[in-house]
């Protein structure tokens, strides 16, 4: 579920980014207000490519070692599977 939202997130912040190109801008079939300036526009669509890679990539750290040592005092004498 995690990476769905990632890739919403993801393809939401490329929207936004894609938007404030010129000519697309003339070409959508709604008008942006002008209150709202082009620079929160692209700051809000990094912010969902950050959101996105977090969701995508969160939980892909380093898996822990199927196979645990068997000690005898200090020494180990075997491995053992998890």
């Amino acid at each position: 579920m995690k990476k769905i939202l990632g890739y919403v997130f993801l393809l939401l912040g490329l929207a936004l980014i894609v938007i404030n190109i010129e000519i697309i801008k003339t070409k959508l079939p709604f008008v942006i207000p002008e209150t709202i300036k082009p620079l929160y526009i692209t700051i809000a669509g990094m912010v969902f490519l950050a959101l996105g890679a977090f969701f995508l990539f969160q939980g892909r750290g380093a898996k822990q070692s199927p196979e645990v040592p068997i000690y005898r005092g200090k020494e180990i004498v075997g491995y053992r599977r998890r």
